[in-house]
């Protein structure tokens, strides 16, 4: 990552851009506060593909477009749509390992917010693997999945009342707003699996 690097300074070392190509893009972001990246695409100094490899240079993380991924509906439900709009991410896709332990994969506008990373760690109980994905990307992909969206009770018709049962439980102890002994008095039993 370059932190103190101006991104279309990087742009022209790379051979990406030239110096004229910038002033204009400057000069069109100055004026409607637009992204950088968005404008060069629409001016056709780059493609869409070319400003996701750079994106993934700039943030040393993998690039994603998930334009014709299919995400499953359980994968989208871990989060409000509001929050995917507002923060910038789309989560695509759940990794579990042997052990059991669950990584998140996502695409973000910004895969240096942290922020966003550890709300939607603390919401899902998963690690967050973040993925750069470009803006024109994000909103294509955003829209075609709000435009799929399913009511949530629709997200979990296929699954089994028990399973979903035990995850509000573990969740629900994993967060510390239930313990063991709370939800042995809510059941009337001592019998509670850990």
């Amino acid at each position: 990552m370059f932190p103190n690097r101006k991104i279309g300074e990087l742009m022209i070392e790379r051979n990406l851009i030239d110096k004229s190509q910038l002033a204009k893009a400057l000069k069109i972001q100055q004026t409607t506060g637009r992204r950088f990246g968005s404008i060069l695409v629409e001016n056709g100094d780059i493609t869409q593909e070319q400003l996701s490899e750079f994106l993934s240079f700039y943030f040393d993380v993998p690039n994603i477009d998930l334009t014709n991924t299919s995400i499953p509906n359980y994968v989208m439900a871990l989060l409000a749509p509001d929050f995917i709009s507002n923060a910038g991410v789309i989560p695509f896709k759940i990794l579990q390992d042997s052990t059991g332990h669950k990584t998140l994969l996502m695409a973000m506008l910004d895969p240096t917010d942290n922020s966003a990373i550890q709300k939607v760690e603390e919401l899902t109980l998963m690690e967050v693997e973040p993925f750069v994905i470009t803006h024109g990307l994000f909103l294509e992909t955003h829209k075609r999945l709000m435009n799929d969206a399913q009511p949530i009770d629709s997200f979990y018709k296929d699954l089994d009342t028990r399973d979903l049962l035990i995850a509000l439980i573990e969740t629900l102890q994993a967060k510390g707003t239930l313990s063991k002994e709370e939800l042995n008095r809510l059941l009337g039993s001592n019998n509670c699996r850990d």
